[in-house]
Order: C-alpha cells, then structure tokens, then sequence
C-alpha cells in the first residue's frame, strides 16, 4: 500500500523526468526530440484530424481536386497545437531523422489505427515536401514593430535560402543572383577582406554592412554612385503581394528541387489579434498560396481561437478573425477532453495495486467529495466527478484541469503566452514543485491528499503576476494580515487564482469547493463562508464582493466600485426602474374575452407612494392598479382598497394588492447603480480592467433587472384582485400571473360592460346604409341587420322598437337631447355599452326608420330615411357632423342654463336661458372663434406641439353649428361633458399661451431634443451627453405631446434649461479635447524625422501654419455642433500640414544626395526626441513608442545629434 502520491504513479515513467515547458519550432537535439516524439500522446480526436488531414492533402497535391490549401489548427493555450503542427511537418520533411531512423517512423510508432499509418507514409512516399516552420513570437523582423505575416515569411524563406538577415543586403543578394553576379560578388569580397568568405560574415550587420555598401556601388554603378547612397538607402517593400509570393515560392522550387511546400506558422491568432491590417495581409497571403501554389502550397496556423463568430469554448476568441473562416476552409480543433486523457497517459497512469488503492478511497469517500467539490452555477466548468476520472485523474480532479486550462487561456490572452507553460508542464510542476502546508511537494504528500485551488496559486503565482499584479498585491496583504497557512489566507490565494478566469461564479461556496485538501475533508463551505467575511471587514485587504463575486479590486476599479456604492437614484428614479420591470413583466398587453363576447383589454397603474403611475395604456377604460405592501401592512391596506374599490370613480378599476417582496427596492437600487455606472463611464474606459468591470456591471445589470422581474411575477402571485368590493386570491385562478389575471379581466370585463349583450355583434360599415335602402324589410338580407331588429315573422317586417339597444339610446337621448354623432358613437363605444361604432350607427339607422329619432343636418332635420339622412348616416365621417335627437324632444331648462353660463365664460355676454337668445349669440361671436383658431392646427403641427388634430376638428365642429340657425347650440354646449366646449376653452388658452412666448420656447425645445439626437456617435462626450439626458429629453418629449402643454409651461422650461446646462457643460469638455488632441498632433510633427530634417527657419513657418481650434462664441447647441464638426476637421488638417511636411523634407534630403556628402560646409543638424509620459494601456502604445524609437535610429545614421527632450 502507497504512502505517498508519488508511488501510485507508473514507475516506467517517473513523474519529476524532463517535460518541456512548451513546444516549439526551435531546432532541439535528437535525445530531446526523441524523447518528445515518443511520449507524444495521440488521442482518437487527434488521429482522426491527422487522418482527415493528410486526405485532404494528398488529393490536392496529386491533382484528383481543386481543393483549399488553408488550415487553421485551434486550441486552448498549451492543448498540443504546435506538437500537432510540428510532428506533421517533422513527419512530411524527408530530412528530417533520429539518428538514422525517419522522424516520420517515430510519428506512426505513436498512431493507433492502421489506416493513419499508411496514410501518412503513403503522402510522405508520394509527395516529397519542403516544410518551413515559423513561430511568429520569436521570427519578428527587426525594427518593423509589428510586420505584416506575408513579410514574416517572405524574409523568413529568404534567410532558409541562405540569404542575409538584413532585409537591405538580403535584396543585394536577390539582385545579385538574378543577374548572375553572386559569384562574382563573393569572389570580389573575399579579396578585399583578406581571404575570409561570405558566408562568414552575410549575417553580420555591422561587417556585412560596410563591405556591401563598397561593392554595392562597384557592381551596380547605374543604381549606386558611391557606397555612401547605398548606405542612405531606406528599404520600402515596393513590390506587390503576388510578386512576392511567387518570388518566394520559385526560391524554395530552386533550392529544393521541388514545388510543394508547407508553410507551418505558430501562434498566428495571438498575433494578428484583432488587427483588421494584419487579418487582411493573412487573407491575401492565404489566397495567394492557393492560387499560385495550384495545390501544391499549403499553409497551416495555429491560433487559441477559433473562427467561428462565437463560440463559446474559446476563452479568447476575436471577432474579427471571423472574416478568416472562409478564407481557412479546413479547421481542426483541439478538444480539451484531450488535455485530460494526455494527462492521464502521459503524467498521471497509475499501476494496477494503485488503482485498487484508489478504487477503495473512492468507495469510503465518494459521496463525501462529491458534495464538498459541488460548483454551482457555472457554464464554464462543466466536467464532474465519478470513479473512473477520480483513478485516472487523481491527484487531480476533472473540474481541476478545466480551471488549469481556463487560467493558462486566460493568461495566454493577457500576456501573449510569453513565459507560459503547458497544460501538461503546469501539471507536473503542481506535482513536483509547488509545496502543500508543510512544506513538502505534492507529490510527497500522503495519498488521499488532493490538488487545489492554493496549490494552483503558487503554482502560478508569477504568471499571474506578470498580467495581474493587483491580484498577486491583494493576496500578499491578505496572507501578511491572517497567515499564509490560516484559512483567510489560503482563501485569498483561491480567490488570487480563480479570479484570472472570466465568467466564473467566484462565490465563497464555489472557492470552498475548489479548496478542498484532502479525500477525507469535511465540506469547506461553512468556514471558507466565515473566512470570506473577515476579509471583506479588513479595511486593508482590497477584496470586494461584486455582483455576488468575491474579487480582488486594482486600484481604478476599486474606485469606480466606491463610486458605484454611493450613486443613489431619485425617487422618479426609482419608479421609473418599477415601470420599465412592469413594462416587461405585462408584456404582451393583458387581453381576455367575456362571457358576452367582447374583447377587453386593461391598462396598468403603479402605486409609487405618490399616487397611481400609469405603467402603459392609460387610456384603456379598465385599469389594473398594482400596490405591494410590506407583509405586516398588507392585511390592512387590502380591506381598505376593497372598501375603496365600491366607489363610483373605481367602478372600473381591478386592484391587484400583494405583499412586498422585501428584496425588490434593492434590485432596483443594485440595476439603476449598475447601468448608471455602464452609461456614464464605458464611453471614456481605457484600462482593460476598468472594461472588465463596466461590462460585468452591464452584465449585473440585465440579470438583476430580469430577477426583478421574477420577484415581481412571485409577488403578484401571492396577492389578491379586488374588483367592486370582491377580493379573490390571485392562485385561485392559476399558478402563473397573465392566466390568472385574464381570467379576472374576462370577469371584471363583463360587469364593466354590462350591456355589450344588447348589441353584441360588429356589423359591416355598410349595414346602416344597407338598412335604409332597403324597401321590403322582411326580406332584409342578413349583413344589413345582424341583430335581427326586423320582425320577420310579420308580413311587412316590422321593427322592434322594444329591443334593447333602442332603449339604451333612447335612454341616453332623453338625458342629453340632442347629441352629436361623434359624441354618441364615442360614448357608446365606452363602458357600460362597448359597442363597435359601425353597429351603433346601424342601430341609429334603424330607430330612425322607426321613427324613433330625427337627425339634424347642417340645420335641417330629418325625421324619415330620405336620401339626405341616408348620405349623413352612410360612413363615419358623416355620421360624426351630424346630430341625433329623440323626436319632439325640446331642451330641458337644466341644458339651456348651462349653455348660457358657458356661453358667459366664452364670451363674456349674459345670455337669457332661452333658445332664441342663445342661437342669436352663437351666431354673432362664433364667426370670430372660427376665425381665430382657423390657424391654430397649422401652427401647432409647425412647432411639433400635441393638438393639431383638435384644434382642426374644432374648426369644423363650429362650422357644422354655423351652418343651420344655431338652435342646436344647447344640444352642443350644455351637457356636462361637452366637447365643444372643452375644446374652445382649450383653444382659447392655447392661443394665449402662443402669444405670450410659449411659441419660442417650443422652438427652443424641438431644436434642441432633435440637435442631440442627431448628433453622431462618437464614443466620447457626445455619447455621454446622449446617455446623461436620455430621461430628461424622454421628459421633454413627453410634456410636448400633452395637449394641456400650455398650462406645462413651467416644467417644460425647467427641462430645457436644464438640457441647456448639459450642453454646455458638453461643449467645455469637447475644447479640452480638441486643445489636447491638436498638441498630441504636434508632438508627434515635432518627433518626427520629417520635422526635424527642415530648418529651423523652415519649422517656425510651419509652426505659424499649425491649425487652432476656433471656439465658437456660443455655448449653446449650435455652438457645440460647430465645436465637433472642428474637431473632425482638424484631424484632416493635421494630416494637410504632416503631408506638406514630407514632402518638404523629401526635397531638401533628394537636394543633399545631388550636392553630395561634401558640398559646402558640414551641416550641424539635430534630431528633437520627445517621450511622451503615461501609463502604455495597449500593444499600440508600444508601436507608437517603437517608432518613435525607429525614427531616432534613423536620425542616428543619417549623422545627426540625437536630443532627448
């Protein structure tokens, strides 16, 4: 039986024995590559990739097929891409050997399946290969920062060609060699430098350098006078992508003999990025390859990404390099499932009695393991635990190598996977190096110990470091603080390491899982919960839980989260966050059918403390009114809506009072906190862990507000609708909220429509006219009379006057007298009737074939269907003019007051309740309202204003009581819920409000809400302004739509205003850029080699020329809009001036090499260096900063006084 963890393992292959840190294209001894060959672990995924293929291959290269001769090998970092690509080139390069033995036969040696064996034999037999191997992080050129992969490879090749690492002398070569003068060349040199070859010394820039400046001139005296010019000469690629490509590929047929070639190229995701200049250059290469190889060139990269758009197994996967998919037809994919069988076979097999040995821990403590290593709520770690991976794995869990993998992308995409080692390497080295408490190695340690989260973090410690240091500092004052072997101190080392991995639930009880020392151990989560508090309560430790994560907090983001904590919402604020999770939550609109047959829908209010909040559609007559209480205040505010609920006004009003989920007010604070943050900050974010955190606060955001919408739903779900005084539980009618509250609507909608019954159908637009026309009424077709008003059963059809429907309008009419069509169709339209308007118009038709009713026509009345009275109750529109009385009906004395009060407050006049007196008044003042409001529907659709509409209909309403004599104008103007006159106090007030100013500042306010709406998105302080005003410009719209906007007049002006301030505040920002974005131009014409060739003369003048920003003299949003469309424009300026520049110093450095190094005295000249300071947040600042390095080398070689200012 094994004491130790070391004994279980295989002794044929000690675990301590060399393992590589990585795989690379470096040449490496023949011990060492056999060694890596032949533990090379080959799994049934990967010999299916190879098999797959070599198919592929060895079809296009015979010629059976046009096919596409790009691959591209993915994989996480250290999964066995560059063994892959390696082992297949080593495979397919006839020479290379082991000793005397074919790398290719070590390679079979490893593959399982025999039809793999013969398929790599048979394409290494059939197709003699050059294989060029590069690896893109240590095959840079040099002084071309970040050179393009066509570049890359092209010198590469010119280098296996036996060509100079310097690009200048490299071309010298070519040159050479293609005008047959290579020999003599060398001859030459080997007589001027004593004997010496030039092999010796082709890579020797310094040498290399001054001997082909010498013979340069001597062999090309047309191109080069004098070794000085070639010295001066500035290498630029001129030739075009194709050229090269077929240069490249006639050099490798040369030397080689043959014309198929594989370019294998290592890391191509890591460097191109996200480049969209490099994806092109790759995309062009890869066409190029294919189209002038003919199928005999083929190039293979290997990159951590994928091309696919998303995919969600790749921890660092660009978007843009989706572009390459089609470009890269044939993919291969490296599983991680492959890490752990390579794992296992290579590291971690184990002898038999040691399986045994483990089986029985397995048995004894399984469950317990399984329970005390249980992660919840991840995506990203998915393996779980059984016995056959516990034997396999051990010390390992399965969850253990998808963190390691997780952690070696996520640092991989940080660093770029300088210094990393493999998946395989970490493992080992967790095994033999990384110590557990008390010192010893993990594999010394006794069985039954497990690997671990701690264990993982000084592991890998100084990986982290490098890419997180403010993790690395956090863990150290945590352990400097508790100990490092206490519990809050191997917790910071958990927390140190799991936070690296993006998407991880880093919660106390998922550390606890992924801390668990032993087989044995009791589950952590209790203690690591406790040890979590500790230091969240230690002032000194900057650990922070974030979004329900544990994490330790840099410097930035730590202030940024202490902002966050103390951004508070409003009132309006907070309510607003209620009505958008409301929006949601009753979305779509809550419709149900009654028992008669109608179709109803309600709107929704909310109880916000200061009254009812219209949620959406306050407009439909039936409301749902939505109150949470606390739990101990419920029971008494439901016993006083229902008693409220018997009153008149909330006759159609269902309550829905519920007990408040304790939780809501604080998801709504925690969702409003982290938008806010996103809006105000993501605009202006430059440090990645500053983007890190804004999107997971974007992220936080949209889960809380869905939670949110989840406890408002359970909420609900546990209250009571009350509807007239009746409260029923809302499960009564369903476990799930929308059913249950359309079967209150369906039966609240019936009582608040009580008499839809007694005209429950919708008759075609045409049945009224229909009707009327039609001569024998027992014969009337069905569509003319869906109610069956006509008694079939008599022989003449008569009508029956005693149907429901006329007595509702007959009712009706007797209350009011005369009433206008529109007025009528709108009412009947509402509850308690809810009829549709083209079936209360054929009713009307009806009674008045009846003889019940008469209309009123432009003055004239009609008691009988005449073809007048037809044409006015034909269609809406007629219908809506006209006016309906019952017959011999006179106006109560209660209307005629009415009418002369209203006519007082309209005009001014006393008017005697008499019907002569007010026809006579009507006639004479109305003329002059019609002529004032005439304009009123033009100016307000000129200034976007509500009320066009009305003010229109108006207009046409007093031309309608003009036409006849006026004696209607009792009917019009004195019920209580007149239109007319509502709409003529409306008018009135309106008109006054447009000549007291209100006109301007409804100018004001569409220019300014349409001005910053249109402004363009610029991810900078146009956005912001755009996300700081997008309530208040929502506020404003919405005060400009209310047809009472004119009694607004105060609100409005304060929300201009206060967009006025934001813009203001805008355009002071927007000069600070533009100042500091027109001296960074400057700089950077001051730095370069450009500048500093004028003279000094010649740099004041251009120095007169350097463009200004020309402020505005307004603050306004005009004057913003001049500000930005400036700072667009100074970028073409800049480049105007840089342009003007060049091309001046091109003609004064063509001058000197026509006057020669001699000409007149010696010119001091200098070269002006500047460093701009700063924290270097991307690999472009670096470029940027390398260049200007570049241009002082230069300046160094052209003789000049290089000053550091």
């Amino acid at each position: 039986m094994a004491s130790k963890i070391r004994a279980l393992f295989d002794p044929a292959k000690p675990i301590d024995r060399r393992i590589e840190k990585v795989i690379n294209y470096e040449l490496v001894g023949e011990d060492q590559l056999k060694a890596e060959v032949t533990e090379y672990v080959v799994t049934e995924s990967i010999e299916e990739h190879f098999l797959r293929l070599l198919d592929i291959m060895d079809q296009s290269m015979s010629g059976d097929a046009v096919t596409d001769t790009s691959v591209w090998v993915s994989g996480f970092y250290g999964s066995g891409k560059s063994s892959f690509t390696k082992y297949l080139g080593f495979a397919l390069d006839p020479s290379k050997k082991i000793g005397d033995r074919a790398f290719l036969d070590y390679l079979v040696d490893q593959f399982s399946r025999q039809a793999t064996k013969q398929k790599l034999r048979t394409v290494a037999r059939k197709h003699p290969l050059t294989v060029i191997m590069i690896d893109l992080a240590s095959n840079q050129l040099s002084g071309a920062g970040l050179a393009d992969i066509s570049s890359v490879l092209y010198w590469h090749v010119m280098q296996w060609a036996g060509y100079s690492r310097d690009r200048k002398i490299a071309y010298l070569e070519f040159m050479l060699e293609r005008d047959g003068k290579r020999e003599a060349f060398e001859k030459r040199f080997s007589e001027l430098s004593g004997g010496r070859s030039w092999a010796e010394v082709q890579s020797n820039l310094l040498v290399a350098q001054t001997y082909a400046s010498k013979l340069a001139s001597e062999f090309y005296p047309e191109i080069w006078a004098d070794p000085s010019e070639f010295s001066r000469v500035k290498l630029d690629e001129a030739s075009f992508e194709e050229q090269r490509i077929k240069e490249m590929l006639e050099i490798i047929k040369r030397r080689s003999g043959t014309d198929k070639v594989v370019f294998i190229v290592d890391e191509v995701g890591q460097y191109i990025s996200g480049r969209d200049e490099l994806i092109l250059n790759l995309d062009g290469l890869a066409k190029n390859i294919k189209n002038i190889g003919r199928g005999k060139a083929w190039i293979i990269a290997t990159a951590q990404q994928t091309l696919t758009e998303d995919n969600p197994q790749s921890q660092i996967n660009s978007p843009k390099l989706f572009k390459l998919k089609d470009r890269f037809p044939i993919s291969i994919d490296l599983e991680a499932s492959d890490i752990r069988t390579i794992c296992h076979r290579r590291l971690l097999s184990k002898s038999p009695a040691a399986r045994e040995e483990l089986e029985k821990l397995f048995d004894q403590y399984g469950q317990r393991m399984i329970h005390a290593t249980r992660l919840t709520q991840t995506r990203v770690i998915t393996s779980t635990l059984d016995r056959e991976s516990f034997l396999d794995l051990y010390p390992f869990l399965p969850h253990h190598l998808d963190l390691l993998l997780l952690l070696l992308g996520r640092l991989a995409k940080t660093s770029g996977g300088v210094g990393l080692r493999s998946a395989i390497k970490v493992v080992q080295d967790v095994l033999v190096e990384s110590a557990i408490p008390g010192g010893s190695p993990l594999a010394d340690a006794p069985v039954g110990t497990l690997a671990n989260a701690v264990i993982f973090y000084d592991c890998l410690r100084k990986d982290i470091q490098r890419s997180f240091p403010y993790i690395v500092q956090g863990v150290e004052k945590a352990v400097a603080a508790f100990g490092a072997d206490s519990l809050p101190g191997r917790l910071a080392k958990a927390i140190g390491v799991l936070q690296v991995i993006e998407d991880f639930p880093l919660t106390a009880e998922n550390a606890a899982a992924l801390m668990v020392p032993s087989v044995d151990s009791e589950p952590l989560f209790e203690a690591v919960r406790q040890a979590a508090k500790e230091l969240l309560h230690d002032p000194l430790i900057p650990l922070a839980e974030v979004d329900g994560r544990l994490r330790f907090m840099s410097p930035v983001v730590d202030d940024l989260n202490k902002k966050r904590q103390t951004m508070q919402p409003s009132s309006s604020e907070l309510r607003d966050v209620f009505v958008l999770a409301l929006r949601d939550l009753f979305t779509p609109k809550p419709t149900a059918r009654t028992a008669s047959g109608k179709t109803v829908a309600c709107g929704i209010k909310w109880a916000d403390g200061a009254g009812w909040f219209p949620v959406q559609d306050d407009a439909e007559e039936i409301q749902l009114h939505l109150m949470l209480q606390p739990e101990e205040a419920h029971q008494a505010e439901l016993a006083s809506i229902v008693e409220k609920s018997r009153t008149p006004e909330c006759s159609k009003a269902i309550f829905l009072v519920a007990p408040e989920d304790e939780q809501l007010v604080h998801l709504a604070v925690e969702y409003w906190r982290s938008k806010k943050i996103y809006d105000f900050e993501h605009a202006r974010a430059l440090d990645k862990e500053v983007v890190g955190y804004l999107n997971g606060q974007r992220t936080k955001a949209q889960n809380t507000f869905t939670e949110l919408i989840q406890r408002l739903r359970q909420s609900f779900l546990k209250g009571s609708f009350v509807f007239r005084g009746q409260p029923v539980g809302v499960a009564t009618f369903s476990h799930d909220l929308m059913p249950a509250l359309r079967e209150e609507l369906g039966r609240s909608g019936e009582d608040v429509y009580c008499k839809f019954k007694d005209a429950a159908v919708q008759a075609e637009s045409s049945a009224a006219e229909g009707f009327l026309r039609t001569q024998n009424l027992n014969a009337i077709a069905g569509k003319n009379d869906p109610l069956n008003l006509v008694d079939r059963n008599s022989s003449s059809g008569t009508i029956k006057k005693d149907h429901l429907a006329f007595r509702d309008i007959s009712d009706y009419l007797e209350r009011r007298g005369l009433v206008e069509g529109k007025k009528l169709l709108d009412d009947f339209a509402q509850a308690p009737y809810g009829w549709f308007k083209d079936t209360t118009r054929y009713i009307v038709a009806a009674m008045l074939a009846a003889g019940i009713v008469k209309l009123r026509v432009s003055g004239t009345e009609f008691s009988t269907p005449v073809p007048q009275a037809i044409e006015a109750l034909k269609g809406l529109q007629q219908f809506n003019k006209i006016g309906i009385m019952l017959r011999g009906n006179p106006p109560p004395i209660e209307l005629l007051l009415a009418t002369a009060d209203r006519l007082l407050i309209l005009t001014g006049k006393q008017v005697p309740p008499l019907e002569r007196d007010i026809a006579a008044v009507v006639r004479d003042t109305f003329p002059d309202f019609q002529n004032s409001y005439a304009s009123l529907s033009a100016r307000l659709s000129a200034l976007e204003l509500a009320g066009a509409e009305r003010a229109e209909g108006l207009c046409e309403r007093i031309s309608e009581l003009l036409r006849g004599d006026a004696s209607d104008a009792p009917y019009r103007l004195g019920p209580p819920d007149s239109a007319l006159f509502r709409d003529l106090c409306w008018a009135r007030d309106t008109v006054r409000a447009l000549k007291e100013g209100a006109g301007s500042l409804a100018e004001r306010a569409t220019t300014l809400l349409a001005a910053i709406r249109d402004l363009p998105q610029d991810e900078g302080p146009l956005e912001e302004l755009k996300a700081r005003t997008s309530h208040l410009r929502e506020e404003l719209s919405a005060e400009l739509q209310r047809e009472d906007w004119h009694a607004r007049i105060v609100e409005i002006n304060q929300r201009v205003s206060a967009l006025e301030s934001e813009v203001t505040t805008t355009f002071h920002i927007f000069v600070s850029e533009c100042n500091d974005y027109g001296k960074k131009r400057w700089h950077e014409i001051e730095a370069s080699a450009d500048f500093n060739d004028l003279s000094a003369e010649e740099r004041e003048s251009f120095a007169a020329e350097r463009p200004v920003v020309e402020i505005p003299d307004t603050t306004t949003i005009a004057g913003l809009e001049k500000l930005y469309k400036q700072k667009y424009s100074l970028a073409a300026r800049y480049d105007k001036l840089t342009a003007m520049i060049a091309a001046r110093a091109e003609e004064i450095r063509n001058a000197r090499q026509s006057n020669g190094p001699d000409n007149g005295e010696p010119e001091i000249r200098e070269y002006r260096l500047r460093i701009p300071r700063g924290i270097v947040r991307s690999s472009s600042d670096l470029d940027e900063l390398l260049q200007i390095l570049e241009n002082a080398r230069l300046a160094i070689a052209q003789g000049k006084t290089v000053i550091i200012e």
